[in-house]
Formats: C-alpha cells, sequence, structure tokens
C-alpha cells in the first residue's frame, strides 16, 4: 500500500506555513523575473518586445521580424542556454520569432549571464543587430 505518513506530514506542515510560503516564493520568482527583464534590456534593448507577466514562470518577449527562433536553437542550445520557440505555442505557427523564456528555474545571476550568452549568439548569428 501507499505510505501515508510523508503527505499527512506534508499537509500538517502547509496549514501552518502555507501563506508564508507562498509570499516568499512570489517575491523570488519576482526577483528573478526582474533580473531577466532587466537583462533582456541590456541585451536587446528595443530589439525585443517583453510582456511582463503578472506571476508564472516563463516570459513571453518577441524578436525583430524575421527571426526563427525555431532554426536558431541548436545554436543557442550548443552555448549552453535553452528556450522555447514561441512557434510551439501559436495556435497558428504564426509566433516564429517569439521566445518562451523560463525565469523560475535558475537564479538571477545565472538568468543575467544566460541572457548575455543569448544575446551573443543571436548577435553572431545576425539575428539581431549591435546597440
Amino acid at each position: 500500500g501507499n505510505n501515508f505518513l510523508v503527505p499527512m506530514i506534508v499537509c500538517r506542515y502547509l496549514e501552518a506555513h502555507w501563506d508564508a510560503r507562498v509570499q516568499e516564493l512570489a517575491g523570488v520568482l519576482k526577483g528573478r523575473r526582474d533580473a531577466m527583464i532587466g537583462a533582456l534590456d541590456e541585451h536587446f534593448g528595443e530589439q525585443a518586445t517583453l510582456l511582463t507577466p503578472r506571476g508564472g514562470m516563463f516570459l513571453w518577449a518577441g524578436l525583430p521580424e524575421g527571426v526563427d527562433t525555431l532554426a536558431l536553437m541548436d545554436k543557442v542550445s550548443a552555448a549552453g542556454v535553452r528556450y522555447n520557440p514561441g512557434v510551439q505555442f501559436s495556435p497558428s505557427d504564426q509566433a516564429t520569432n517569439y521566445l518562451r523564456l523560463a525565469f523560475a528555474f535558475c537564479d538571477e545571476r545565472t538568468i543575467r549571464e544566460g541572457i548575455g550568452e543569448l544575446a551573443r549568439v543571436l548577435h553572431r548569428e545576425g539575428a539581431l543587430r549591435r546597440m
């Protein structure tokens, strides 16, 4: 059968600490989101259009028309950076120049470094112009 002791312990803990834990995690995620937005502003400037989420774990960023984020994914991945191409989230395959970026899983320093590396690869591949 199943072990019911662990879920019971977790349930008791969350009954007493849920609100504080949610507030703590919301602060952490906001800091990471803001670090990503700051790094995107620094490295991409007006070449990226950002939709700032009020919650969640992902940021939606648009790049200049004509950039194919699906085609660039392997080159960016080889540099140690991952993203989801926007076309994977478009019901009409229209978001070819968009990126879905996760900010929940890395600390702020790693986010800033990753966005810097993403920008370097996109500049090298001609997807972005030098600012």
